[in-house]
């Protein structure tokens, strides 16, 4: 009896092992290897492919554009190692390497590398070779996800970059995907050495805990038509580094969420031929939240025309928030605020910029706004202009600004100039 009684256990436990082991094989996640074998994944799926897309350890090399056209899905890199799988443009003529069709939805990218240019067909249009002067305690490498910190700069001799070409308007990842929820998410991805833009999206995109670095024009672009018609925008967390344009473009959003990311550097190409910012809320855009920010220019220099340089923060617009920031090093001012409307700046930080801390000018332009701001408790010093100062065309409103509770120190000018 008791031998029948082992024989039965253990016949029971080989069962067990065995049906163990054909589940593991069944369910192996199979590595894509090919661009083809990622098309059909996002696309049509005639392998029959899972839920998750996973690229093995790697570089694939893309010659044409990727369409996802599937929904419900996730596209990562291989779970094994950080950043290990990448997609690599290997054609000039490849202006897009992945697009997210339109009524594709609940997409996710993450632990990918877009490399917009590691070919070198298109390295010296996107990246001119450039000497990074971040030094001493200012100095971060985005790639291997240290901090960005604030202190005092180097400032270089002369501009960091030299020969850029203007290219065309290539997309790494371009995010035509609309609907009522975030449709896309980026999380943990790598994107560098685009000629033009890294991420161009309409609206319903959430990017988190990614690296945005040594872009042509800007490392992100949200843009959408009519005004204010793209929500559901939220960017949290992530590093801009060197990008020639800057860093993230809001244009035509309705309340997008900017929170916990560090810029440096950035728009120090200045390829419009005008002052920017690292990060630029453009005037169609309403009700930004914009908060707990770093942004370091590193008194970088605009390359395209020395003449003009960067400020932390470019915004026009209405109703926004800019809460418990940092801008600081810049060429141009810590917050530079044109056309503006209802906004409220409270508990930032702008110091040691070349010009004004806070410069608010109506019209530049975009029309008069209404002149109303909140700015309280925020510390606008150490500035080489005026820790605030507000200047208007004889057309627009006088201004209507509530000032509590703010730090204006050693601004070389004075504390305030409002007119």
């Amino acid at each position: 009896m008791k031998s029948e009684k082992c024989e039965f256990t253990l016949r029971s436990v080989l069962a067990i092992g065995l049906l163990w082991v054909l589940t593991s094989i069944a369910s192996a996640q199979v590595m894509i290897t090919t661009a083809t074998q990622l098309q059909d994944c996002v696309g049509a799926n005639n392998g029959n492919w899972g839920a998750t897309c996973t690229l093995a350890t790697g570089t694939i090399p893309l010659y044409n554009e990727i369409y996802v056209s599937r929904s419900g899905i996730t596209i990562q890199g291989d779970t094994s190692s950080h950043w290990g799988s990448s997609l690599t443009r290997y054609s000039s003529g490849l202006y897009t390497m992945m697009l997210i069709e339109a009524n594709t939805v609940n997409v996710t990218l993450s632990n990918l590398v877009f490399n917009g240019a590691a070919d070198g067909q298109l390295l010296s249009q996107s990246v001119p070779q450039c000497d990074v002067v971040l030094s001493g305690t200012a100095a971060f490498f985005p790639s291997s996800g240290a901090p960005i910190s604030v202190g005092t700069p180097q400032n270089p001799a002369s501009p960091p970059c030299s020969g850029y070409v203007y290219p065309q308007q290539y997309y790494d990842l371009d995010i035509q995907a609309v609907g009522a929820n975030y449709n896309v998410s980026i999380v943990g991805l790598l994107f560098e050495y685009s000629p033009s833009y890294s991420v161009r999206a309409i609206s319903n995109v959430s990017v988190t805990n990614s690296y945005f670095e040594y872009v042509g024009y800007t490392g992100l672009l949200v843009w959408a038509r009519p005004a204010g018609s793209g929500s559901l925008v939220y960017v949290y967390n992530n590093i801009f580094v060197y990008n020639g344009g800057g860093g993230v473009v809001m244009d035509g959003m309705n309340a997008p969420v900017l929170a916990w990311n560090g810029f440096t550097q950035n728009h120090y190409l200045c390829f419009d031929g005008s002052p920017g910012g690292q990060i630029d809320i453009a005037y169609a855009t309403v009700g930004a939240d914009v908060w707990s920010n770093v942004a370091n220019g590193n008194l970088s220099y605009c390359q395209a025309n020395p003449s003009y340089a960067s400020s932390g923060l470019e915004m026009y617009g209405s109703g926004h928030y800019v809460g418990n920031n940092y801008f600081g090093y810049h060429l141009m001012n810590g917050v530079g605020i044109a056309s503006g409307s209802n906004i409220t700046l409270a508990g930032n930080t702008m110091v040691n910029n070349i010009r004004d801390g806070i410069a608010l000018d109506e019209d530049q332009g975009q029309g008069c706004g209404n002149g109303v701001f909140t700015i309280s408790s925020n510390n606008s010093s150490q500035n080489q202009w005026w820790g605030l100062q507000a200047t208007r065309e004889s057309w627009c409103p006088d201004y209507s600004i509530s000032l509590s509770g703010n730090t204006f120190v050693g601004n070389t000018f004075g504390s305030t100039n409002i007119e």
